[in-house]
């Protein structure tokens, strides 16, 4: 009982996060609308470890704040596709609700964090990342977030 209040506490908070992000003039397609923008400022985008040939990137940023992002050469295939076939996921991941391991690092809700999925401009996405088509130039941000504790 404890647990499934948790969960919903937590899809709770990601649907609120949309909502702020919703109402400060973003919506569902905040990254699609981006992508243009993003694939103008390339030169702005995150250049570590990324391939110089890229198509997109997925950058993973921990808990200690350190990026590192991931060139991913695919597109039109979703964001979970990708990150499977560039080995930064798992299969069980792939198909799951939320992503909780990514390159060996993991954030749990249960301990009360997680791996926010972010556009271009760090902004909260309403997509779970086997959703989320990659266009070419697309940045997506995977953000270790501590999640708010609603039993206290």
């Amino acid at each position: 009982m404890k647990r499934t209040a948790y969960l919903l506490s937590v899809i709770m908070i990601i649907g609120l996060m949309g909502l702020f992000t919703a109402c400060g003039g973003s919506d569902k397609n905040t990254a699609n609308d981006s992508n243009t923008e993003s694939a103008k400022k390339s030169s702005e985008a995150p250049s570590q470890n990324a391939f110089d040939d890229a198509k997109a990137n997925i950058v993973v940023v921990d808990k200690d704040g350190n990026e590192k992002s991931y060139g991913i050469n695919t597109t039109g295939v979703s964001l979970s596709e990708a990150m499977l076939s560039e080995g930064m996921i798992d299969e069980a991941q792939a198909g799951a609700m939320f992503i909780e391991t990514i390159d060996g690092k993991t954030a749990k809700m249960e301990d009360g964090v997680l791996w926010q999925l972010c556009d271009s401009k760090k902004n909260p996405t309403m997509t779970m990342a086997q959703e989320q088509t990659i266009n070419d130039g697309d940045t997506f941000y995977f953000i270790y977030t501590v999640a708010p504790n609603f039993d206290d």
